[in-house]
């Protein structure tokens, strides 16, 4: 009667104990699948028209030792991040004279370019895509008192989707990254910024944003620390 009873007992403690390992391991495999679903798919991501191109270049007048110190005070400002959350940097180890890289970069900036297509007839209120790249600055005397600077973008993509989740809500992800062509945008916005930190901003034109794009659509996408006025951007 006593063994009788034990295996009983055995018998509920053994059911017990796989329900147990049973539920938590049929929520990881359905977190498993839906999982895989969701980073199956890639974001509806559509480009608003753009053929204009801006400098990625241009000629200052003012000689190389003069461009060069006005950069570096940026630099010895440790974190000086007036231009869209970026620091500068010097930039010997990446081979350029300067780098630049976005504070909380993991966030990336707006695209003034790629648009989330989730209506078409309103793509572009709320819709932009998250865009990510640094920045590296070359500087080239072309004469005693006129140097050239030059811009290039550095690993630059935008964020299409999800390519693994990091917590069982599916609210935190790491993004698929993907490769994208530079608008020259980016580029000549930095430009801008280093003519107004030399004083030549008046003499150079302004920036080419996609026709779609409103005033304020701009605004709103070149994000916060913005050094220019409405009027060094428009007018």
């Amino acid at each position: 009667m006593a063994f009788k009873i034990y295996d009983f007992i055995m018998m509920h403690v053994t059911k017990k104990r796989y329900y147990l390992l049973l539920i938590p391991a049929l929520f990881f495999i359905y977190w498993e699948i839906c999982s895989l679903v969701y980073s199956s798919r890639e974001a509806d991501i559509i480009q608003l028209e753009f053929s204009e191109t801006n400098p990625t270049s241009y000629v200052f007048p003012l000689p190389i030792s003069d461009v060069r110190d006005s950069m570096q005070r940026l630099v010895d400002r440790s974190i000086n991040t007036e231009f869209k959350n970026f620091i500068w940097r010097c930039g010997k180890e990446r081979g350029c004279d300067f780098y630049l890289w976005p504070l909380g970069g993991a966030s990336g900036l707006d695209s003034y370019v790629y648009r989330y297509n989730k209506r078409k007839d309103d793509i572009n209120k709320g819709r932009e895509v998250r865009q990510h790249h640094d920045y590296k600055i070359d500087l080239h005397s072309i004469s005693c008192d006129t140097t050239l600077v030059a811009i290039s973008l550095n690993h630059n993509h935008i964020s299409c989707g999800v390519k693994f989740w990091t917590n069982i809500c599916f609210e935190y992800y790491v993004p698929k990254q993907k490769d994208i062509p530079s608008t020259t945008i980016e580029e000549y916005e930095l430009l801008r910024y280093i003519g107004k930190k030399l004083g030549c901003l008046p003499g150079m034109p302004y920036v080419k944003y996609p026709q779609q794009l409103t005033r304020e659509e701009i605004l709103k996408t070149f994000g916060d620390n913005n050094p220019f006025t409405y009027r060094e951007m428009f007018e």
